[in-house]
């Protein structure tokens, strides 16, 4: 018998459900599933050099015995990648968005993230301004087998932020200013028992945001796909659905080539060839499995009245999960 996934929009008792909008430096005021389990709150930003920074803080929940920083930093010289673990919950108490792991900080104050790094090998203040509000998709929570007890949750605080400060890398110096964005992430259970694939983008134009997301069931869930595609205007939200096809399928270590969203209005991405600029094997309790990160960029369709195209770039990640 085929196990059943519950998509962003449906729970477990198939009834629909609308989209909500998490706000920024709240993400410690979330709902609890069943059993505990592992959660991460990630933070990027990449320039036109390109330079890509990604900050990952994991905790156990509830709260127990140790935290983990994962840092990657891409730019001259090629990928330094750094991972401490630390004593500490890495949430604190007012639900606020402060994480820590040893002096690696991060908190929320007076509207920004403000990040503060000191590992061996980097170091640096940087802080995430939001320039568009948060969005998830649906209830921003997948859930998986008869009663949707296994639950995975997706939510994105800051789709898009002007990120700005300083990072020294190995002794060199750089003033970063670019684009940013943060998402959190929750699971109660090994994510290889329900999924293969996980893939995440995020394109940006100056006037567009535009955020897409395929998660692949494994074989006792039949392979099935669940998407969610999200375009923001200079206006607010233009889409945010589940009506979302890929061409080629995309499955594996690589993006897709091509994602169309069938709502209204129409959205057509073509994605050119992307580079896989880092990669890493992730091994937590529950995240586990090939991360691959790729720069990419593509053009983006509205047909609209009148039909409008314009260039996008920005990153995707890939996980293919340990089974």
């Amino acid at each position: 018998m085929r196990e059943s996934i519950f998509s962003f929009w449906q729970d477990a008792d198939f009834n629909a459900l609308a989209d909500e909008a998490p706000v920024a430096g709240e993400e410690g005021l979330r709902p609890a599933p069943a059993g505990g389990g592992e959660e991460t709150w990630i933070f990027e930003t990449f320039t036109a050099h390109p330079y890509h920074l990604r900050v990952s803080f994991t905790a156990n929940t509830p709260a127990g015995p140790g935290s983990l920083l994962r840092v990657t930093w891409y730019g001259d010289g090629g990928t330094v990648q750094e991972t401490r673990s630390g004593p500490e919950a890495a949430a604190d108490d007012q639900g606020n968005g402060g994480l820590s792991v040893g002096p690696n900080k991060v908190r929320f104050e007076a509207g920004k993230y403000l990040l503060s790094l000191n590992t061996a090998n980097l170091a640096g203040e940087l802080e995430w301004e939001p320039l568009v509000p948060g969005w998830q998709p649906g209830a921003g929570r997948l859930s998986f087998g008869d009663q949707g007890r296994l639950q995975f949750f997706w939510r994105v605080p800051v789709p898009r932020a002007a990120v700005r400060g300083r990072i020294t890398v190995n002794g060199k110096e750089y003033t970063l200013e670019g684009l940013g964005y943060h998402d959190y992430r929750r699971c109660n259970f090994p994510l290889g028992q329900a999924l293969s694939e996980i893939c995440l983008a995020r394109l940006y134009h100056e006037g567009y945001t535009l955020l897409f997301a395929r998660f692949k069931g494994n074989l006792l869930y039949s392979g099935k796909d669940v998407a969610a595609l999200y375009l923001a205007g200079e206006e607010g939200t233009v889409l945010s659905t589940p009506h979302v096809e890929t061409s080629p399928a995309g499955h594996g270590s690589s993006p897709p080539g091509e994602v169309r969203a069938t709502a209204r209005p129409p959205v057509d991405l073509l994605l050119d060839p992307p580079l896989n600029r880092w990669q890493e094997e992730l091994k937590g309790r529950l995240f586990a499995g090939a991360l691959r990160m790729w720069s990419a960029s593509g053009r983006l369709r509205l047909a609209d009245d009148p039909e409008r195209e314009v260039r996008v770039r920005g990153w995707i990640e890939n996980l293919t999960i340990a089974g």
